[in-house]
């Protein structure tokens, strides 16, 4: 479901039709500190598309506190 990575240690960005579970995975390989959130700066400095990374972002924060959230993160794809 995933396809290879564009750049080593950065992963492709999230594919929209995945399972909850292979988001929590990416979620928790994402979030190293274990605080629940990604900041903007982070997310984006991880994915290989930072511009497309921001866009995202923005779109799925939504609660607009600078923050992706487990929960924000998983419903992405629904």
């Amino acid at each position: 479901m995933t396809g290879k990575k564009k750049d080593k240690g950065k992963p492709e960005a999230p594919v929209p039709n995945a399972s909850a579970d292979d988001r929590g995975s990416r979620f928790d390989k994402l979030d190293k500190d274990k605080t629940g959130k990604l900041t903007r700066e982070y997310y984006t400095t991880h994915q290989s598309d930072a511009a497309a990374a921001g866009d995202r972002f923005t779109k799925w924060d939504t609660d607009k506190d600078g923050f992706l959230s487990r929960d924000e993160y998983l419903k992405q794809g629904k």
